[in-house]
């Protein structure tokens, strides 16, 4: 087996009103606080006794009106169970100064838009590849498809061939796509439809090629000018040009995208997404546990892993920019196969679920250090050691060259969060670190 030293450089690494109808729950002296009852579904559990008195009642909201009032008790908590989405109005009712906290649990989203009849036509917001408002292009689009996970639009100036395949497209896309990223990543809360949005704007007309999908969380963020108020998906028309491989991989790389929004960041309480890095590695090993991806022989995941192995110090495994995005997705996904080759595919839900991002979630779900993980995974990489994959195979007709490490001595400079792999000879071997940054590494004869 050669010998390798991989070496890395790491960033040093109040008092309320009680409401008619809604019964003020009594207070009880026991150390274990038990639900109370109310009115119109909403359930009161009371906190320890609290030293003031009950204020006397506020008015009620006027009825017939479907507004179902609560008075929250100072510490209590209180459940509504909704059988739609609605709006929780909280205020605080308060007479002292100063900032009133609470916090709210459960399943945050925007007011879903109505779905037409299939032949009726709805207005979207493309963008046509700058997610810039000024990038947007007014779509009318006409409902082909309706299935019970999915809506599927295609835009009225679409080639006439992208309605040809429209319903082998919903079929794939429900399953196996839909079931398999669920399977692996979690269902999106509420369930409901997907809408799916095909149109010739997702590629820019041609000048931007190879965006043949994507998601964007402004769709699901209530009183944006051009949001579409749903859980919509758009892919290009020119997906009919495409290997099968890789429209699906495209559905289910976007489908994770909105997965990992909707259950991370739109969860209530919530105000963090995932950052990039992360969460193109999930969306492209989305891909793969699809069936698709660079083990089902796409070969544009091919191409971004092979120029990751050729260019492995041009940017840190942090870093994500539009420069070096083909080298970027490569490395990510190497680093999510890598997670789940040591945890197994369970950490790919608990990633999405856990309410952190970036390093700290992958701290907190894995248990070790970053910096140890990252070690790991250098190693990993230069001794090609994944669990059903081969780095320096065939995919999809491209040959993977695989990480090949330099000739020693040598000296260099790395990015943040990047390694290089050196070959030595018998003998010692004497390596200066840096003198403004930590270096991990491992000597593997």
């Amino acid at each position: 087996m050669r010998g390798i030293l991989p070496v890395a450089l790491l960033l040093a690494a109040c008092s309320t009103q009680a409401s008619p109808g809604v019964p003020t729950p009594t207070p009880t002296p026991t150390a274990t606080a038990t639900s109370a009852p109310a009115a119109d579904g909403v359930t009161v559990t009371p906190a320890p006794p609290a030293a003031t008195p009950t204020p006397p009642p506020m008015p009620s909201i006027a009825p017939g009106t479907g507004v179902r009032p609560f008075d929250l008790p100072q510490g209590a908590t209180l459940r509504f169970d909704a059988a739609t989405p609605g709006l929780v109005v909280v205020g605080a009712a308060g007479s002292t100064e100063g900032v009133h906290t609470f916090s709210l649990a459960g399943t945050r989203g925007v007011q879903q838009a109505a779905t037409p009849a299939v032949g009726g036509t709805v207005q979207f917001w493309v963008n046509t590849g700058d997610f810039t408002d000024a990038g947007d292009s007014p779509r009318t689009c006409v409902l082909k498809q309706l299935t019970p996970r999915l809506e599927v639009y295609l835009d009225q100036a679409a080639r006439p061939a992208a309605a040809q395949g429209l319903a082998a497209l919903a079929k794939v896309f429900e399953d196996p796509i839909i079931s398999r990223d669920e399977a692996a990543f979690g269902g999106l809360p509420g369930g409901g439809r997907i809408t799916l949005v095909v149109s010739p704007a997702v590629d820019n007309f041609g000048k931007l090629k190879g965006h043949e999908g994507y998601f964007w969380a402004r769709d699901l963020i209530d009183g944006q000018a051009h949001g579409a108020q749903r859980r919509v998906l758009f892919v290009s028309d020119d997906y009919v040009s495409y290997p099968d491989v890789v429209v699906d991989g495209v559905l289910a790389h976007e489908y994770q995208h909105l997965l990992n929004y909707v259950r991370k960041a739109a969860a209530a309480g919530r105000t963090l997404s995932e950052e990039s890095w992360l969460d193109e590695g999930l969306s492209v090993y989305a891909q793969q546990v699809a069936g698709y991806g660079l083990t089902g022989g796409d070969r544009f995941v091919a191409l971004d892993v092979a120029d990751f192995e050729r260019r492995p110090t041009e940017a840190g495994l942090l870093e994500w920019s539009a420069s070096h995005s083909t080298l970027s997705f490569g490395q990510s996904y190497l680093f999510v196969h890598f997670l789940v080759d040591r945890y197994g595919e369970a950490v790919l839900r608990k990633l999405v679920d856990n309410p952190q991002v970036g390093v700290a979630n992958v701290e907190t779900v894995t248990g070790a250090p970053f910096a140890e993980l990252f070690r790991d995974w250098t190693v990993a990489n230069y001794t090609n050691h994944y669990q059903g994959l081969d780095l320096a195979a065939n995919y999809g007709g491209y040959q993977l060259p695989g990480f090949l490490p330099a000739t020693s001595p040598a000296t260099g400079a790395l990015r943040p969060w990047s390694a290089l792999a050196f070959r030595v000879g018998q003998g010692p071997v004497v390596l200066t670190g840096s003198a403004t940054s930590r270096l991990v590494g491992a000597f593997t004869p």
